[in-house]
């Protein structure tokens, strides 16, 4: 029995020490996608920053990705806090990633709550977006010189809580965003749990985040504890695919409600686009 317990309080330890630690750890992950495209092409994808800061001003964040060299940022979604006291620092982190790149960015369900919270403070903050050259996707597109954008806008009916998951339908869908044309699309939707819509939908790569990894993550269990349920989510974190379409889970960057993360690390993710006819 002592020895029992023992065990039990190294487990502890264990478990307390990563959950401080993982917190500002950040990783910087690298997957590669072989696709139908004319030429490669990089993606940084951040998600769930929530207002959090990675050095000054962000130094080390904005550090890693200009040393990346990508062709584009995706942002899907959380960049701030729902009732945070101000944007300016994410206006900041977004004029010096348009430096760099060009930013895509859709919003999530942090970005919708603040509009309900502060409707001016965020229409001043929707307008500081824009003047910084980000392109910010609202049920909308955006035609590049490679591929096709898109971002829908997940309603706050689709971020239901202990209730199941809003039944979201391809007919819904599709009354906010029209269906893709070109051969290879790009769709930013911050909620992941619609992967088999979006795929029906016409995408090619969804971009997503939302569930933060599942808070904490277990060896061959994945994520158990999402911002939706204590149950965790089929699709927590990493890469799916299902019919050669593909989705990206970001475990975020930031940390709300629950700050902890427990073998669990906040990602900063690379998606390298790769030419079928260049593997």
């Amino acid at each position: 029995m002592k020895l029992f317990f023992i065990v039990i309080g190294i487990l502890f330890l264990i478990f307390f020490a990563d959950a401080l630690i993982c917190r500002k750890w950040l990783e910087f992950t690298k997957t590669s996608i072989v696709c139908n495209i004319k030429k490669a092409c990089r993606i940084i994808h951040i998600s769930d920053l929530h207002d959090y800061s990675y050095g000054k001003g962000n130094e080390r964040l904005i550090r890693l990705i200009e040393n990346d060299r990508p062709d584009y940022i995706c942002i899907s979604g959380d960049l701030l806090n729902s009732k945070g006291k101000s944007a300016a620092k994410t206006i900041r982190l977004l004029e010096e990633l348009n430096r760099i790149a060009k930013v895509i960015y859709v919003r999530g369900n942090h970005e919708l709550i603040f509009n309900e919270y502060d409707s001016k403070a965020y229409n001043e903050y929707i307008t500081a977006v824009k003047k910084t050259g980000t392109i910010l996707l609202d049920d909308s597109e955006y035609d590049s010189n490679d591929f096709s954008f898109y971002g829908y806008t997940n309603k706050m009916r689709e971020y239901k809580k202990f209730g199941g998951i809003y039944p979201l339908t391809l007919e819904k869908m599709t009354e906010d965003i029209p269906v893709p044309k070109k051969s290879f699309s790009i769709l930013l939707a911050h909620n992941p749990v619609y992967f088999d819509i979006y795929t029906r939908w016409g995408a090619d790569l969804i971009l997503s985040g939302h569930l933060h990894g599942g808070i904490i993550r277990l060896p061959f269990i994945g994520g158990i504890i999402s911002p939706q349920t204590f149950f965790g989510r089929k699709y927590s974190a990493g890469l799916y695919e299902k019919n050669g379409k593909y989705m990206y889970v970001s475990r975020g960057l930031g940390l709300h409600t629950l700050h902890i993360r427990v073998f669990n690390r906040p990602e900063l993710a690379r998606i390298d686009l790769i030419p079928e006819n260049k593997r």
